[in-house]
C-alpha cells in the first residue's frame, strides 16, 4: 500500500500532518507515528510538526493513547 497523508497543512512556524479516519481506533495513531516518522528521515525543514487525528467518534482508548503520545484529537 501507498503511505500518503491525508492532510498537509504548512503554517509559518509548523507543519500540522492529518490523519482522517472514521470511527478510528489504534490503528489510525499507528498511522500518523508512521507518517511522522517517515516525515523526520527527509523533513522540507526544520519547522516543528503537529500530528493530529481527526474522526467522527470518541473511543476513549484511542483519545487517551493519541494525547499520550502528543497527537491532538479533534472529533468535529
Amino acid at each position: 500500500t501507498q503511505k500518503r497523508i491525508d492532510v498537509l497543512i504548512e503554517e509559518e512556524k509548523k507543519w500540522i500532518i492529518i490523519e482522517l479516519r472514521t470511527r478510528a481506533q489504534a490503528s489510525a495513531v499507528g498511522r500518523l507515528l508512521q507518517y511522522f516518522n517517515l516525515w523526520k528521515e527527509d523533513p522540507p525543514d526544520k519547522k516543528n510538526v503537529e500530528l493530529r487525528l481527526i474522526t467522527d467518534t470518541v473511543d476513549q482508548d484511542t483519545k487517551n493513547l493519541a494525547e499520550k503520545l502528543g497527537i491532538t484529537f479533534v472529533v468535529p
